[in-house]
């Protein structure tokens, strides 16, 4: 029986090595380049467990993202030609992006590698909102009690009106699909006489809607509905996605006597481990300070590691939320864990705490990490820092780096950084090098962005101009959004490439549209979604549906009510509920619900969150 397990995995292997060598494209796969030779696979680590499958009633997403890349090992790929970036002396590339497609495009090999490359897409899609502002001007009124600084803001009373109404008509509609939008979108108002509505749905027969009943209240923060949420987390005849909301909303109500209870059902060995890690993620959204010490004993459990390490992890991210030197002094304590998951998660969390004493770890894990995905989460977080002395390590780690992930991760550090000075030139080098990957020219695009560079317009606008190159496209259009710099040459592009996008790319639209936007052009993008909701084309008439209520003006109330009122396919009027919800979100800088998205380790597989993150 060994030798016949061992001949199955020997021709698995030897299968993937062939078809890579093909040219086949195993999308979202990561290898890690540095560690290995030019040719030769790498097997450091075992690869983590490919993502858990989207709910199978898909709530009514914006556009949800795509599922995390899998680490699986691959054969290296030929390495593109050096940039001029990679050494001062080299001659700057003449081909440009103009001649053939043979000399622009990446051979076979690294074409299928490109699909292996966008890792960094995934995070950003999580994780924006800390790093841009649309200056969206819906009329908010400053919500009373909160100083200038404070960046919530309520809608003005006859819109809130308005879109209360209707959402809490929504929520006696007979199908439960379109109700559990309504709720998630009545939570984000922070108002808590919605609960008293909201809380009559706890009784539902249907698994989605319970569940969105449960977060829902959470979201509220009606601490009311605690001792019943702590029931049915520990209602083990219930699903795992039902118990899961269930940790989470006791999180979101920061309800302190909950504590004890959810420290008990932690450490109890018989308890489901996803279960458990999802009332470990409860704490570090309570913040809770007097929990460092116990997580750091979960931590350092001897418990059977093959099915504990998610916990694990999940504790390590949590101890990153509550932050303090005693917890970034345990998180540093993990980077030499045998486990990928808990090195992952220690490079996350010292980011997301901002722990300054953390500088010398994450250099450390940035050039020495076996594992690829820690050593890219690691950039970012030297980013996030803000400490000049990583500058260096991550230009390194962009120009010598033979991990395109590695790379991209480095080019998003750099631009959180700031430092123009030093990264400019190498940046806008990559960006401009037609043979290197897409996604690391991407990357160095949305960086110089990130870097407020001026001087970097004229290249971002030639890089609009790339069809063959949309993911370069459009990070570069909204690169120059994120500059700010009403240019008129880059609106103009910007424009004819929302107008060209429409029939081909909704994302490409979706990031001229933020970054028009951001350029001022607030009238313009008005009038142009008004005009697209009306559309015959579902994708992008969805796509202008949710950018009205994440960008809108005073008539967007009225106008998405009425799409929902006289719109019959079910998927257009969750959307006009989700976008409403983007209305009432006070925190519309910062959603709700990116308390439990961002600053996390996308490779531990926990179905919760995965569910999560497609909520509208």
């Amino acid at each position: 029986m060994k030798k016949i397990f061992r001949l199955f995995f020997t021709v698995l292997i030897l299968a993937t090595v062939l078809n890579a060598a093909r040219g086949y494209s195993y999308a979202w796969c990561i290898c890690g380049g540095d560690a290995c030779g030019k040719f030769r696979a790498r097997w450091a680590d075992p690869p983590p467990p490919p993502p858990p499958e989207p709910p199978k009633t898909q709530p009514p997403a914006g556009i949800p993202p795509k599922a995390p890349p899998k680490s699986t090992p691959t054969e290296q790929p030929p390495q593109p030609t050096p940039s001029p970036a990679a050494s001062p002396s080299a001659p700057p590339d003449s081909s440009g992006d103009s001649g053939s497609a043979g000399s622009e495009m990446p051979s076979g090999n690294q074409r299928s590698y490109e699909n292996m490359a966008s890792a960094w897409e995934f995070w950003w899609q999580l994780n924006q909102d800390k790093f841009i502002d649309t200056g969206r001007v819906y009329p908010f009124d400053k919500t009373e009690g909160l100083d200038e600084k404070d960046d919530a803001r309520v809608v003005r009373e006859n819109e809130y009106k308005l879109l209360w109404d209707f959402l809490l008509g929504c929520l006696k509609d007979k199908d439960p699909e379109i109700r559990f939008p309504a709720v998630i979108a009545l939570a984000k108002s922070n108002d808590k006489f919605a609960a008293q509505d909201i809380e009559k749905l706890l009784d539902a027969s249907e698994k989605d809607l319970l569940n969105f009943t449960i977060l829902g209240l959470g979201m509220l923060g009606d601490i009311s509905h605690a001792e019943k949420m702590m029931s049915l987390l520990k209602d083990r005849k219930s699903n795992k996605i039902t118990r899961g909301f269930a940790a989470f909303a006791i999180g979101f109500m920061g309800h302190k006597p909950s504590i004890e209870a959810l420290k008990q059902f932690i450490t109890d060995e018989n308890e489901d481990w996803e279960v458990r890690s999802c009332a470990v993620t409860a704490l570090g959204m309570m913040k809770a300070d007097d929990c460092t010490e116990f997580l750091g004993t979960v931590l350092n459990s001897s418990e059977k590691r093959d099915t504990f390490n998610n916990v694990r992890a999940c504790a390590v991210l949590a101890l990153g939320r509550i932050g303090g030197d005693s917890a970034g002094e345990i998180i540093r304590g993990a980077v030499d864990d045998e486990n990928p998951d808990i090195r992952r998660s220690a490079a996350v969390a010292l980011g997301s705490m901002k722990y300054e004493k953390g500088l010398n770890t994450l250099i450390k894990i940035l050039r020495t990490d076996r594992d690829v995905m820690a050593r890219c989460f690691a950039a970012v977080s030297l980013g996030r820092l803000g400490n000049e002395a990583a500058c260096d390590p991550l230009l390194d780690a962009l120009v010598n780096s033979t991990s395109p992930e590695l790379q991209g991760f480095a080019a998003i550090g750099l631009g959180i950084l700031g430092n123009k000075e030093k990264a400019s030139k190498i940046l806008s080098d990559i960006a401009d090098d037609a043979k290197k990957f897409e996604a690391v020219r991407a990357a160095c695009a949305l960086a110089l962005g990130l870097l407020r560079d001026k001087d970097s317009i004229g290249l971002l606008v030639k890089c609009t101009e790339k069809k063959r190159y949309p993911a370069l496209k459009k990070y570069a259009i909204l690169a120059l959004g994120i500059i700010g710099e009403p240019d008129k040459d880059a609106v103009k592009k910007i424009k004819e490439s929302l107008s060209e996008s429409k029939k081909r790319d909704t994302e490409i639209y979706r990031s001229a549209m933020y970054a028009l936007m951001m350029l001022g052009e607030d009238k313009f993008v008005y009038k142009e979604l008004k005009d697209d909701v009306k559309t015959d084309d579902s994708e992008l008439k969805l796509t202008a549906i949710d950018l009205m209520g994440r960008l809108g003006d005073v008539k967007t109330a009225e106008i998405l009510i009425g799409i929902c009122k006289k719109e019959k396919q079910k998927n257009t009027r969750q959307f006009c509920m989700a976008a409403m919800g983007c209305l009432l979100d006070r925190n519309f800088k910062y959603p709700l619900l990116r308390n439990i998205t961002s600053d996390n380790n996308y490779y531990i597989e926990l179905p919760a969150i995965t569910y999560v993150m497609y909520v509208p």
